[in-house]
């Protein structure tokens, strides 16, 4: 089975020519299944896509919290929109050129924000036999367990662990009932 990376990096090389008509552009940049810097598991606002340019070197992030299969198109157009950001320079954001080249390859909406639209859709459609299904991997951050309490590690004279609160330390010093020392903080 392909892995994630492996699908997103035959995506790139098939959209560059397909839908900018460069395939040079393909090979511009590096493209990674990964976090992007900021925002990634953000409640509102989510960031699913980033690109960057660093020391000559650009590179694509795709987030995993937005891959399973009936994401197809939302995935491509991530990638489509990262792909701007590639073609006409990371640096210029969504200005310089963002939005006539987002209008010329079928991105639809608010430059920061896009959306596929149908003709595009129905294109990449068109290329799914030739990029495939992405592999399903979804990462959902909303079952992420929130820690609770931590515990912290204190130990007395005779070697024994105890395990408490902050709020309970604070409440006052506990002694141990065999050598009848203070429990103090391990290190």
């Amino acid at each position: 089975m392909q892995s994630a990376n492996e699908w997103l990096e035959n995506a790139k090389d098939i959209l560059a020519p397909e839908i900018f008509g460069d395939s040079a552009l393909a090979s511009k940049c590096q493209i990674s299944y990964g976090f992007p810097s900021k925002g990634a598991l953000a409640a509102n606002q989510r960031t699913i896509g980033q690109a960057w340019q660093v020391n000559g070197v650009e590179a694509i992030f795709i987030s995993p919290t937005i891959f399973k299969q009936s994401n197809y198109g939302q995935i491509l157009g991530v990638l489509i929109h990262e792909m701007i950001h590639i073609s006409i320079g990371v640096d210029k954001g969504h200005r310089g050129g963002f939005k006539k080249m987002m209008n010329k390859v079928g991105l639809v909406g608010k430059a920061t924000a896009t959306d596929v639209g149908l003709p595009l859709l129905e294109r990449l459609n068109g290329l799914k036999n030739s990029i495939g299904n992405p592999p399903i991997a979804l990462l959902d951050s909303s079952k992420t367990k929130k820690q609770g309490t931590r515990m912290i590690k204190l130990s007395c004279d005779c070697g024994r662990i105890l395990r408490l609160s902050r709020k309970a330390i604070n409440e006052g010093s506990v002694d141990c009932g065999n050598c009848h020392s203070e429990f103090k903080e391990s290190v």
